[in-house]
């Protein structure tokens, strides 16, 4: 199977993908060493104690990606792909493929949102200053 873990410090591009060799137990024994670090760990935030750690994709098979059937505010899923700023890294671009996923239940079902959503920026009219 592939895997893909996404990045866990603040660099968007240290996400990365892994061919995994065998599973024993709770124990993933991957083709190749990683690149970057990926945390996991326990955090204390406000007095508690948060165990906090990056997602893992399964690449390798079919995915779906499911929303609230019943959500009282018409809520579904969204998949958002942008454009995107950070002031200690400056600008970077979002970018996804989506293959062999079904999407339920998504956008929202009052109001029109979809349930895949890509949107650009330009950064002159973010910032306000673009001319016409």
């Amino acid at each position: 199977d592939e895997i893909l873990l996404p990045s866990t410090d603040t660099e968007p591009n240290h996400y990365e993908t892994a061919v995994v060799q065998s599973v024993s137990g709770s124990t993933v024994t991957l083709e190749a060493p990683l690149q970057y670090r990926h945390y996991a760990g326990t955090q204390t935030i406000g007095g508690t104690d948060v165990t906090v750690r990056g997602e893992v994709g399964l690449l390798s098979k079919n995915v779906v990606i499911e929303g609230e059937d019943a959500s009282p505010q018409g809520w579904g899923c969204t998949v958002f792909f942008s454009q995107s700023h950070c002031p200690e890294i400056g600008w970077f671009s979002g970018q996804g493929t989506i293959k062999n996923a079904e999407i339920r239940h998504g956008g929202r079902y009052r109001g029109g949102d979809a349930a895949v959503y890509v949107e650009k920026y330009d950064p002159l009219d973010w910032l306000g200053t673009a001319g016409p």
